[in-house]
C-alpha cells in the first residue's frame, strides 16, 4: 500500500511539475463570458455587481455568487489540461450532484467547427482538481490546437481558479464575446437544477447551439419577476430577454389578478428600456407527477392560463416583439425530471431544443439540413487569419462609422483587407428589408471552369426569382480561352494585387450604380 501510494504521490508531483499554470486572478483582460455588469465585477465568478447586494433580497444576492452559465475560452494545443480550484459553499445538494454544484466542464470547438466534450478525473478537496489527460493536440489543419471552453460550477462560487497545460504547449486565454447576449431571467430550473455537471445546464447548451453568449439569472427558488432584478437586467444591452419565472410564482400569496399584473409590469419595464429587443415569456413546462397529484397539475395549468391571458393584454395594448414559448413547444416527458419538477440531462436537453428553435425563429437564423447550411465557426488557418480578432475589428469599426456596404464572402473577400464593402444572402432581405443585394459570382479556379460556369448560371436564375442582382465580375480574371489569367493568381485560387485591382474596378462600377 505504501508503494503504490509513493509511486502515486510520484508520478503526480512529476506531473504537476511538468505543468505552466495561468491564474485567473492575474489576469487584466476581461475574459468571463456569461457575465453582465463586467467592469464592476471584473473576472470575479458572481452574477451580479456588488451594488445589488443593497437592492435585492438577501436571499437573491446570495444565489447570485454562484456561477452558473458563467465560462471563459481558451486556445490550447496541450496533451494535458489540469483545472484546479477552491469553492466557498457545500460540496452537493439534494437531487444535484457534486459534479454540477461545484464541478467543471470542459468542451471544445475543433478546427472545422464541431463541439466535443472532454471526460477528466475529478478529486473533490480541499482544493478541487480535474485533470483532462492523453488529450488529441490538434486537429488535421495546424498545429495550433483548439478552442475550448471550460464551464463554472453552478451552485457555487469559485476561487483561485488555475490552468495548466504541459511545459512548452500553446495556452492563449480569448477575451469575452461582446456580442449581444441572451438574457435568461428564471428559477432554479435556469439555475441548474438538476443537471448532472455544468455543461448540460440549458442555458449552456444553449449557448453552445447559438454560438452566444447566455446570461444566467436563474435565482432557485427566487426567480419571482421583481422590479429590483428588472432595473438591473435593464441595464443590459441584449439581444433578448426570456422571462422564465413562472415555477416560482405558484404561491398563495400570489392571487391570479397579481400574478398578471406582475407579469404585465415586467414587460412593460423593459420595454421601456428597450422599445425593441424581444422579450421571450415562458410558459411553466409541468410536473411530471400531475397526473398522479391533480392539484400540482392545476397549480400550473392555471399559471399558463394566467400568463396568456397578460400576453393577450400585452398584444392588444400594442406591445411589439413579444413571443410565447409553450409547455407544448417544450415538450418535457415523465421520464425527463428528477422529481416531478426539476428536470434531468434529458429534460435539460428538451428546454435547450425549444429555446433555440424559438430564438431562431425570432432572430431570423435559421439552420438548414445541409453542412453548408449550418452556421459554424472554424479555425482552419490560425496563422494567417485571426478570424475572431477581424470580427471583432469590424464590430468596434461599426460604432464608430457608418457603413453603407457590407461584404461577405470567404478567404478570396478576406484578403480585401481593410474595411468590409458589399451586401449579399437572402437572409439579409429578412433582416434588412431596404438593403440592395448584389450576389457576385463565384469567381475563377484553375481546373474548375466547366463547373463554375454551369454553378453560376444557377446562381443567376436563382436571384431573378428572389429579386436580386447578379454580377460575374470574375470574368476578368480570365483569358480569352475561358481558362484563368495565372499572372492574376497566386496559387490558381486567390488573386493577387494586380487581380483585387481588376476585381475592385468592376465592384466599384456596382457600388456605384446601386
Amino acid at each position: 500500500m505504501f508503494t503504490l501510494s509513493f509511486i502515486f504521490f510520484t508520478f503526480f508531483a512529476s506531473a504537476q511539475n511538468n505543468t505552466t499554470w495561468w491564474k485567473l486572478a492575474d489576469t487584466s483582460m476581461s475574459v468571463m463570458d456569461g457575465q453582465a455588469w463586467q467592469s464592476e465585477i471584473g473576472n470575479g465568478t458572481q452574477r451580479l455587481p456588488p451594488r445589488a447586494a443593497d437592492l435585492v433580497r438577501q436571499a437573491v444576492w446570495d444565489l447570485s455568487q454562484q456561477s452558473a452559465g458563467l465560462s471563459i475560452r481558451f486556445i490550447s494545443n496541450a496533451p494535458q489540461i489540469i483545472i484546479r480550484y477552491k469553492i466557498t459553499g457545500p460540496l452537493n445538494k439534494p437531487h444535484v450532484p457534486s459534479t454540477a454544484v461545484s464541478g467543471v466542464d470542459l468542451y471544445c470547438t475543433d478546427s472545422d467547427g464541431m463541439l466535443h466534450w472532454a471526460s477528466g478525473k475529478y478529486s473533490f478537496k480541499d482544493t478541487i482538481q480535474y485533470v483532462f489527460d492523453n488529450l488529441r493536440p490538434n486537429d488535421n489543419f495546424h498545429k495550433l490546437g483548439r478552442e475550448y471552453q471550460l464551464f463554472f460550477p453552478l451552485f457555487n462560487n469559485v476561487k483561485n481558479l488555475e490552468i495548466g497545460v504541459t511545459n512548452g504547449s500553446l495556452f492563449k486565454i480569448q477575451p469575452h464575446r461582446i456580442e449581444k447576449p441572451i438574457v435568461v431571467y428564471g428559477t432554479s430550473i435556469a439555475h441548474g437544477a438538476c443537471a448532472s455537471r455544468p455543461g448540460m445546464a440549458w442555458t449552456n447548451i444553449l449557448s453552445r447551439k447559438l454560438d452566444r453568449s447566455v446570461i444566467n439569472l436563474g435565482f432557485a427558488g427566487n426567480g419571482r419577476l421583481e422590479n429590483s432584478l428588472i432595473d438591473l437586467i435593464n441595464e443590459i444591452d441584449a439581444r433578448v430577454f426570456i422571462l422564465d419565472c413562472l415555477p416560482n410564482l405558484l404561491s398563495k400569496d400570489i392571487d391570479s389578478v397579481t400574478l398578471q399584473k406582475r407579469i404585465i409590469a415586467s414587460v412593460k419595464l423593459i420595454r421601456s428600456k428597450h422599445p425593441h429587443t424581444p422579450i421571450l415569456l415562458t410558459e411553466h413546462a409541468g410536473y411530471t407527477d400531475g397526473y398522479m397529484i391533480p392539484e400540482r397539475q392545476t397549480l400550473f395549468e392555471g399559471a399558463n392560463k394566467i400568463l396568456n391571458v397578460a400576453f393577450e393584454q400585452l398584444t392588444k395594448e400594442n406591445i411589439t416583439s413579444i413571443y410565447l414559448l409553450s409547455l407544448k413547444e417544450i415538450g418535457i416527458e415523465e421520464e425527463a425530471m428528477v422529481d416531478g419538477t426539476h428536470p434531468n440531462d434529458l429534460g435539460m436537453m428538451r428546454y435547450a431544443e425549444a429555446y433555440e428553435k424559438k430564438l431562431r425563429d425570432i432572430f431570423k437564423e435559421p439552420v438548414g439540413k445541409l453542412k453548408t447550411q449550418i452556421p459554424i465557426r472554424q479555425r482552419r488557418t490560425p496563422a494567417n487569419f485571426d478570424w475572431e480578432a477581424r470580427h471583432y475589428s469590424i464590430l468596434a469599426l461599426n460604432k464608430t462609422e457608418s457603413n453603407k456596404v457590407l461584404l461577405i464572402g470567404n478567404s478570396i473577400t478576406h484578403n480585401w483587407g481593410g474595411k468590409p464593402n458589399i451586401k449579399s444572402n437572402e437572409l439579409i432581405k429578412m433582416q434588412q428589408p431596404q438593403a440592395k443585394i448584389t450576389m457576385l459570382g463565384i469567381y475563377p479556379r484553375r481546373e474548375y471552369m466547366d463547373r463554375i460556369v454551369l454553378i453560376n448560371k444557377g446562381i443567376r436564375t436563382m436571384t431573378k426569382s428572389e429579386n436580386v442582382r447578379f454580377a460575374d465580375i470574375g470574368k476578368v480574371l480570365l483569358q480569352a480561352d475561358g481558362k484563368i489569367n495565372e499572372a492574376l493568381f497566386t496559387d490558381g485560387l486567390h488573386p493577387k494585387s494586380a487581380g483585387y485591382e481588376k476585381l475592385g474596378e468592376k465592384l466599384e462600377v456596382i457600388l456605384k450604380n446601386n
